[in-house]
């Protein structure tokens, strides 16, 4: 596999995320290029790199598109926590979102380390 070519597309990233297939191919292909980079860089063998970078690229994705967080169905109401984006990094950052979890999970497995070193800058205040 060329080092620059991802092993991942975006029809397999929005098949694990569907809330993604809001976004465009190419607006998801720069988080799916982003996440191979990152994949790149953990000593992983190459046999891994297209589940890494396909759970990476939604865990990235998935923090910059702007999900409801309430959802009522008749008489049930489910309300997530966005709060918890503003300010986390590394192994915190990766438990936003069900994607950067199953990320960390598969590096610990394949490596024996998690490795996954983002930073989730938020907008806003200050505190």
């Amino acid at each position: 596999m060329d080092e620059n070519t991802s092993p991942t597309t975006p029809a397999r990233v929005k098949a694990i995320a569907k809330h993604l297939n809001i976004m465009s191919d190419d607006d998801l292909q720069i988080f799916i290029d982003d996440a191979f980079q990152e994949v790149l860089t953990t000593g992983a063998k190459e046999e891994y790199h297209e589940r890494l970078t396909r759970y990476l690229a939604a865990h990235m994705a998935s923090i910059n598109v702007r999900q409801a967080n309430e959802e009522s169905v008749g008489p049930l109401t489910k309300i997530y926590n966005l709060s918890r984006a503003s300010g986390e990094t590394g192994k915190g950052a990766a438990m936003l979102t069900p994607y950067g979890e199953e990320y960390d999970r598969l590096m610990r497995r394949v490596t024996g380390r998690g490795r996954l070193n983002l930073t989730v800058v938020g907008y806003g205040r200050p505190y």
